[in-house]
Order: C-alpha cells, then sequence, then structure tokens
C-alpha cells in the first residue's frame, strides 16, 4: 500500500452517520435510530409498499424490515475539500423457506425510494417466489448462462475492475503473464470506467490527488486497453492519472474504480436465450468477489433453460467459480438493453471499506462457465 501523501490533512477529515431502522411486526411499524424525521418517513413509507405488494405471499413472509442510512463525508485533498451526502436503503424481507428463512435485500441510494421499490416490485416478486420454490442445485455442473444486467455488472467490477487497478495490475495480473495488450474476449465487448457521468455514486469531478475526472476505455472490442491510477501510480506506470480515491481518514489514495460498466451491444434478451440448448438464466446478485486472478459471483437464483426456452424450473443456491479470464473469455453476445447500479454496500479494499461506486450492463451470454452448490 502506498504511504501517506503529505497533501492529504487527515485532521479535515470527517464523516457522519444518523440510521434509522424500521421493521413491520404484524401490522405495525416500530421504528427506531436516530435518523431525520424525512428518514423516518421514507422507511415507513417503503414498509408500506412492500407490505401491500405482498399480501399474496405475507403468510411465508416472516419479516419486513428498512434500514436508511444518511452518510456525510467529507475529504481534505490537494484542490480543497471534497464533500458528498448519501442516502443509503437497504429493505429486508425474509421469506420461510422449505427449510429454512431466506432474506431477500433491495438497495437504493438517494431520493425517489419509494417510485424505486414500485419499479422493482416483479423482480422482488419473482425472487420470492424463488425463495419458496427453488431447488438447489444439486451438483457442480459447466454449462451455458444468461446473465441478468445485475450480475455482468459484477463481470465488469470483479473481473476487469479490479484487476484495472494499477497496484493490482503490477501485484498480480502482470506476474501472471496478463499485460496491457492482452485480449480478454473474442467478442468486442467494451468496458469503461467513467467518473464523468453525472448524478451517479461513483461521479466525482476532481479524484482525491486533486486530478480532474475523466473517462477511461478499460477494455476495447476485447482488448484490455487502460488502467485504473492515482497519483503514485501514474509515476510508476506514466499513464495518465485521475483513479485515486480513498475513503475518510485513510492514509493515501489507492487506485479505485468510479462508475465502471459494460457497454450494451445489439442483441434481444429472447435471443440470447433462443441460442442456448441447456443452461440457466441467472437473475439477482447475492454477492461477487474476487482474490488474484479468480473470482465468484453469487447469483439469487436462476431459471433452466432448454432447447431455447425457459422451463420455469427455478434453481438456487451456487455460485459461478472461475478464472478472470476464462470468465470474459466466455462471453459471446451482449444484449441491447443496459442497467446502471447504485450500490449501497459500496466496494471495499484493502480496510478503505464501503466506497462508493456505481457499475453497469446489459444482459450478457457465456458459452461456459461453472456453476457450483453452496
Amino acid at each position: 500500500m502506498s504511504q501517506a501523501s503529505p497533501e492529504h490533512n487527515n485532521e479535515a477529515d470527517f464523516r457522519s452517520t444518523k440510521l434509522t431502522r424500521a421493521k413491520a411486526i404484524d401490522d405495525r411499524v416500530v421504528v427506531g435510530g436516530d435518523g431525520s424525521a424525512e428518514a423516518v418517513a421514507v422507511a415507513t413509507d417503503l414498509l408500506d409498499v412492500a407490505r401491500e405488494a405482498h399480501g399474496g405471499t405475507r403468510r411465508r413472509i416472516s419479516e419486513v424490515g428498512v434500514n436508511v442510512r444518511d452518510v456525510h463525508s467529507r475529504l481534505s485533498t490537494i484542490a480543497g475539500i471534497a464533500e458528498s451526502q448519501d442516502r443509503l436503503i437497504v429493505l429486508r424481507i425474509v421469506v420461510q423457506g422449505p427449510t429454512s428463512r431466506i432474506p431477500i435485500v433491495w438497495q437504493h441510494v438517494g431520493d425517489g425510494a419509494a417510485d424505486a421499490l414500485r419499479g422493482a416490485l416483479s423482480a422482488i416478486e419473482m425472487e420470492i417466489q424463488a425463495a419458496l420454490e427453488a431447488l438447489p442445485l444439486p451438483a457442480t455442473v459447466d454449462c451455458p448462462v444468461v446473465l441478468a444486467p445485475e450480475l455482468a455488472a459484477q463481470i465488469a467490477h470483479e473481473a476487469i475492475g479490479h484487476t484495472s487497478e494499477a497496484d493490482n495490475y503490477v501485484e498480480y495480473a502482470e506476474p501472471a503473464g496478463f499485460k496491457l495488450g492482452y485480449r480478454w474476449s473474442e467478442f468486442p465487448l467494451t468496458i469503461v470506467d467513467d467518473p464523468t457521468i453525472p448524478g451517479l455514486r461513483g461521479s466525482f469531478g476532481v479524484d482525491h490527488d486533486g486530478v480532474p475526472s475523466h473517462r477511461r476505455v478499460l477494455v476495447d472490442k476485447g482488448v484490455w486497453a487502460d488502467l485504473l491510477v492515482n497519483g503514485e501510480w501514474s509515476k510508476r506506470l506514466g499513464l495518465l492519472p485521475g483513479n485515486g480515491r480513498r475513503v475518510p481518514f485513510a492514509e493515501s489514495s489507492l487506485p479505485r474504480m468510479s462508475t465502471t460498466f459494460l457497454e450494451a451491444g445489439e442483441a434481444e434478451v429472447g435471443d440470447l436465450i433462443a441460442g442456448v440448448r441447456e443452461g440457466i438464466y441467472c437473475r439477482g446478485t447475492w454477492s461477487a468477489g474476487s482474490v488474484g486472478m479468480d473470482c465468484i459471483i453469487r447469483p439469487a437464483w436462476g431459471e433452466r433453460i432448454r432447447d431455447g426456452r425457459l422451463t420455469g424450473e427455478l434453481v438456487r443456491r451456487f455460485d459461478i467459480v472461475s478464472e478472470k479470464a476464462a470468465l470474459v473469455g466466455a462471453i459471446d453476445a451482449v444484449g441491447n438493453d443496459f442497467v446502471m447500479q447504485n450500490p449501497a454496500f459500496g466496494c471495499d479494499k484493502y480496510g478503505q471499506n464501503g466506497l462508493g461506486i456505481s457499475m453497469g450492463a446489459p444482459h450478457v451470454r457465456l458459452t461456459s462457465v461453472q456453476l457450483s452448490p453452496n
């Protein structure tokens, strides 16, 4: 990890959090925490939307809860003080499954949470159905998959984004033989990191080293084209800086992602599914992570595809486990849709955790990946 920079005056750093908790107990809403009256109102509204929408499955829902966290951060930078204010919202629905209680999590950042939740209710209902009806994946299998945007975005973040951070590149990618110019995919996919897009959690005008932000094309038509670099690594590698970021009270910036996304392609989503003889359409996301040149992505559930059609057979409790190069290299089609996400939980690296990022993708199809029960 890099040394402390003299330009950072950590005494000027500040992070304040106000948390409101709301929970549905029978027909009552119980509110606690030290959040604002506005946050209490948001939590209560979200509970009302969630409880009304799921009346048909209410007998199987054992708990509905909301956390609304207002986070105010202030950081010292070379260019002055950088301030941010985020409202991070997590809705948790616990379903009584056949053998255990199964949590379903929905996230939102910013205002308009109730309207956003109404727009997401169909997907939440489907995840509830999967929690109630899906069978665990019985054994490890290699098969084609279609990934919904929330999972395809994890490929951009874990496989390409983290590997393109300059310190990671030097630590484990380059020694393993993966260098700029490497062809990640025969498919001409493009993956971008762009903090200049307004209104997103990963957006910023100046990084924490005082360098103006700019768009970087990390993978251009399948080829590794650029890295994410802070001030220190810019000097080492001779690349343009602009992705030096840190969390409050950290001693130094690190090369970090901002808004990282896989650009949309030309294929209709239905055609992605139609091109699979036997595989799984993976949806929802529990988590993802990477260590060196390996990564793991955990879908919330999936639906079996047979002869190009969705069968209605639901599966859950499985992970996508792969070397990063194999995972990206398996992409053979990219949808013409696109979804951008602002995760409430942020990104963790070297103890600098919860950094605000955004990520996006369309649907993608992979020729074969390993799915392992969890």
